[in-house]
């Protein structure tokens, strides 16, 4: 199965944009029968400009509903918002000799200048492959991946009151995610289908990568509306950071029922973290629970309780640096 949406709307508010486009597929093959293979990929793209925001020190819209003046007729200031010289309209000027706004900007101003779009590109991806053998014994391999990336770019143009110098900010980030897992399962009943046991047996790598870099201009632009980083009065503004990281790990689980009432159950599982002193990275951890069904020993011909269970369990909990 096949699936693609695409969405592009103009937002609210003025000078808004929202696209959305969606991939998806899902496929389940069997090239022999006793071969089964799937995946699921979906594909997101994401890109806002000027989108909504909230809270009184970051909305033009929540600052001129509460101090904008209410005798302005706001369809003067849409389209001609700027005046010959390039400042923008303002109905509360500094003074006679100075035209720029003196508490509030001009929010078609606000809204058509300062830019701020955010793009993101996100892929998520699962495939599974399992082989069924001879003696009840399944084989499988398993990929998860989550690859993402984002670009946001904010732009400041002169002359607005409230935003400051003009500046250009740039962020980066993206994320890849990978995790591959082989396993090994087994499961046969007993003692005249009466004793059951399941055992599986995994072998698993993490792989992570983060990464981020941010940078904007300093003490203004060289060129007005030219935004880029190398237009930078100042010396630019930039930082990064990186979290790389591969965990592995080996572990095993066992049920073992009687007569589908009584149960237990026990995991191992030992892991090593890329994180951790290179001499001392491996961490070892388990549990192990036992429960009784109940309702096949108690009351169970009632017709108000059909389903309880007593469970007891222990574990030890295994963590790393996060």
């Amino acid at each position: 199965r096949i699936s693609f949406t695409n969405s592009d709307r103009q937002g609210v508010g003025y000078n808004s944009r929202a696209v959305r486009r969606y991939l998806t597929v899902k496929t389940v093959f069997n090239p022999t029968k006793w071969l089964k293979a799937s995946l699921d990929y979906k594909y997101t793209y994401r890109k806002n400009k000027n989108a909504a925001a909230t809270g009184y020190s970051s909305s033009i819209l929540s600052e001129y509903t509460q101090w904008g003046q209410t005798n302005v007729n706001l369809k003067d200031y849409i389209n001609n918002y700027t005046r010959p010289d390039g400042t923008f309209r303002t109905w509360n000027i500094t003074d006679v000799d100075n035209y720029t706004a003196m508490f509030h900007d001009n929010p078609f101003a606000v809204m058509k200048e300062h830019n701020n779009i955010d793009v993101l590109n996100w892929n998520v991806i699962t495939g599974d492959v399992e082989a069924t053998l001879p003696y009840n014994i399944k084989a499988g391999f398993k990929v998860n991946g989550n690859i993402r990336n984002e670009v946001i770019e904010d732009k400041i143009p002169a002359g607005l009151t409230n935003y400051g110098t003009p500046r250009y900010y740039e962020n980066q980030n993206h994320v890849m995610d990978l995790t591959f897992q082989g396993r090994l399962t087994w499961g046969d009943r007993f003692l005249n289908k009466k004793l059951s046991v399941d055992a599986a047996a995994f072998i698993e790598e993490r792989k992570y990568n983060y990464g981020t870099l941010t940078a904007n201009t300093v003490s203004g632009l060289e060129i007005p509306d030219f935004f880029n980083l190398s237009n930078s009065v100042g010396t630019v503004s930039a930082s990064n950071s990186m979290t790389q990281y591969t965990t592995r790990g080996i572990y095993g689980t066992v049920t073992v029922g009687y007569n589908d009432t009584y149960f237990l159950d026990g995991n191992i599982r030992n892991d090593w973290d890329s994180r951790l002193a290179k001499d001392d990275n491996a961490y070892l951890y388990g549990a192990l629970s036992a429960s009784v069904m109940l309702n096949n020993i108690i009351a169970k011909d009632s017709k108000w309780l059909n389903y309880w269970k007593i469970r007891a369990s222990f574990a030890q909990v295994g963590s790393t640096l996060s």
